[in-house]
């Protein structure tokens, strides 16, 4: 599904010049093969509001790397049309376009100082020597470098060093940041914080930026809006908690997060409203209960449907010493438990095959063994119908 910008949920940064709208239209990259030639990029649309954060996300070979390296002047499209602020991006090479990207590798030079490698790009630009200072010096501060400036990049740590390249970007001014999968280095632990620093940063320098991951978690926790890349095209379009309960595909459910999909039978459709043929809610026949959940405007009575619903979102409830012992409806078996402390992931069998569902902060004495028997439930607010793929 090709889609422009969407209302999010999320508001992005304050950008005061209101500088870094960036706009794709009809974005196809074609590389020549010895057949047919590849598209990797194929029609995209996409419309980023100044200062907003937008994540491209999806797995390799889904083009969300050729579409940054695009908007940067690395690659050329076949077709389409790339602006920044109005003006055309594509005539423009890299070095000419008000951009900077962050890289996997960091890129810093290992033989010049701190100080000397976020300098490097005002020095090219010829800035005066007082100007620079003061660039630098503020750069230093808001990435927490001050008193580093003189050590080289083999003295920093991982995160000091990712820092830096922050710092480097952010003082050339731009008015958009491209990012590439910059956080994938870094070791678990030291990921997320700079996850949160990375947002602060951009929040409040409310520069406009690209980023590109194969991390879900990095998507929803730095985005405005997450844009899912799929064989070249895109998916869909949203912030990050619209895309997590009402994912516009099964692909997309599948690959934000962990997910059930239930098979039912759909009863009745409700329209969204009396001039609408768009479908907001589904009546459904699901682990042995009849609901009503919202559902995907494209779902219909004649086409297969799932029910949607996240393993955090499903409840285990132990079943009556006089209920009966098998597979039916909601009546469960429990296959795995595994205890992780602050929650218990159960993974049980059902008559609409295997089901996951987490616990969070559990009982002890409340938690399931393999082999029980149980009732699965969950709250119909919680699930979405979905038309299969």
């Amino acid at each position: 599904m090709n889609t422009m910008a969407s209302t999010t949920s999320r508001t992005p940064a304050n950008n005061t010049g209101s500088v870094g709208h960036v706009v794709l239209r009809n974005v196809t990259k074609e590389f020549p093969t010895s057949g047919e030639p590849f598209r990797a990029v194929d029609n995209v649309n996409i419309d980023i509001a100044p200062g907003e954060f937008l994540t491209l996300l999806g797995p390799s070979g889904c083009g969300k790397t050729t579409t940054l390296r695009m908007v940067a002047g690395f690659e050329t499209p076949t077709s389409g049309v790339i602006e920044l602020d109005g003006k055309d991006m594509i005539s423009l090479t890299p070095d000419k376009r008000p951009m900077t990207m962050v890289f996997q590798s960091y890129a810093l030079f290992p033989h010049l100082t701190v100080r000397e490698n976020i300098e490097y790009g005002l020095r090219i630009k010829k800035m005066g020597k007082e100007e620079m200072a003061e660039a630098v010096d503020t750069a230093l501060a808001s990435m927490s470098l001050t008193g580093l400036q003189d050590r080289s990049p083999s003295q920093l740590s991982g995160g000091q060093q990712q820092r830096v390249a922050l710092a480097r970007a952010t003082v050339m001014q731009p008015r958009v940041l491209l990012f590439d999968e910059p956080l994938s280095n870094l070791d678990a632990k030291l990921r997320e914080r700079m996850r949160i620093e990375l947002r602060q940063m951009q929040r409040r320098l409310g520069i406009t930026s690209l980023y590109v991951t194969h991390d879900q978690a990095e998507a929803m926790t730095l985005s405005d809006r997450v844009l899912v890349m799929n064989n070249g095209r895109i998916e869909q379009i949203d912030s990050p908690e619209e895309m997590y309960r009402h994912p516009a595909s099964v692909f997309v459910a599948d690959f934000i997060g962990r997910a059930n999909f239930l098979p039912c039978d759909v009863i009745a459709l409700a329209p969204r409203d009396e001039h609408s043929t768009d479908i907001a809610e589904a009546t459904v026949h699901v682990l042995g209960s009849e609901m009503t959940i919202a559902a995907h405007h494209t779902v219909r009575q004649t086409g297969d449907t799932v029910v949607l619903v996240r393993p955090e979102s499903m409840r285990l409830e132990s079943l009556p010493e006089d209920e009966t012992r098998s597979i039916h409806g909601n009546v469960v078996r429990v296959l795995t438990c595994v205890f992780y402390g602050d929650h218990v992931e159960y993974e049980a069998e059902s008559d609409s095959g295997t089901i996951v569902i987490i616990e969070s902060d559990p009982d002890l004495e409340s938690i399931k063994q393999e082999g029980d028997w149980a009732r699965v439930t969950f709250d119909p607010s919680r699930a979405w119908a979905l038309p299969t793929e």
